[in-house]
């Protein structure tokens, strides 16, 4: 009897020990499963603009001009290496200002086009139309499953005209303890998103002209001008989606992908 109990309780014991890891590899197994899909929602989305102005509207150099002049108004710029279509890292420099390029963290070493963001990958809590799971049900019939980024480009591209034109409604500053950024904030056909079926589909319209991490070098009055002058410049006018491979130039990316869609065309990205 005595041996009987304790072969029971050994067996009860192993069964517990196999329970244990079967649910561990379970989890495990779970998570692996999830998490790759969470990773393939996260599809970022850019609008480029025209680099040659048109009759009834401006291009990103032109904007750049206006920019770079705003700073020279309000500051006293020692060094510029920005080329005329890249927004505009300000930062101080052996004891000067300078006017260089903001780059992406993917690529270091290559300014980053002025551009209005389709997508983010994650939620910038400024509206709830900024990333692919948040659009989905208005865009896509099933959202059960990431949806793929040849399928995000396909829709957008369907959605989005190349002879679309945004309204540069104002300038504005955002300010904090590490930066300062100046945005033209952009409209179409009256609203600050990008609209499919009477819902927004995109995150809120804007270029983003100047990126400061360095507040030191402005004060009240200098951001006061640069502002001013920026407003006076650009608030009212157009810019109009550039046309590349006969569609808009729409690029889509994935989160840690060193390659993106661009105009329907597949593009490595080079540092």
């Amino acid at each position: 009897m005595k041996k009987n109990k304790i072969q029971l309780n050994l067996i009860l014991f192993l069964a517990t020990i196999l329970l244990v890891s079967c649910n561990h590899l379970t989890d495990k197994n779970n998570h692996q499963c999830l998490s790759k899909p969470d990773n393939d929602w996260k599809i970022c989305a850019k609008i480029h603009f025209e680099e040659e102005s048109g009759h009834d509207y401006i291009d990103l150099k032109e904007i750049n001009t206006f920019t770079k002049d705003a700073l020279k108004s309000a500051l006293h710029i020692t060094k510029e290496s920005c080329e005329n279509n890249e927004k505009i890292l300000l930062k101080k420099d052996k004891g000067g200002i300078a006017i260089d390029h903001y780059t992406e963290k993917s690529r270091p070493n290559i300014g980053e086009e002025m551009h209005a963001t389709l997508l983010y990958t994650s939620s910038r809590g400024f509206c709830d139309s900024e990333t692919l799971k948040q659009i989905c049900p208005v865009v896509f019939k099933d959202c059960h499953n990431p949806i793929a980024i040849e399928d995000v480009n396909t829709k957008y591209q369907s959605i989005v005209k190349p002879d679309w034109k945004f309204k540069i409604e104002e300038i504005k500053v955002y300010e904090n303890k590490t930066s300062i950024i100046f945005s033209a904030i952009l409209s179409f056909e009256d609203h600050k998103n990008i609209y499919f079926k009477d819902k927004p589909i995109s995150a809120g319209l804007h270029l983003t002209l100047i990126q400061c991490f360095e507040p030191s070098i402005f004060n009240k009055q200098t951001i006061q001008k640069c502002l001013d002058t920026l407003n006076h410049n650009l608030k009212g006018k157009s810019i109009k989606i550039a046309v590349k491979n006969g569609v808009a130039d729409l690029e889509f990316g994935m989160s840690g992908e060193l390659w993106r869609i661009r105009a329907l065309k597949k593009i490595e990205l080079k540092n």
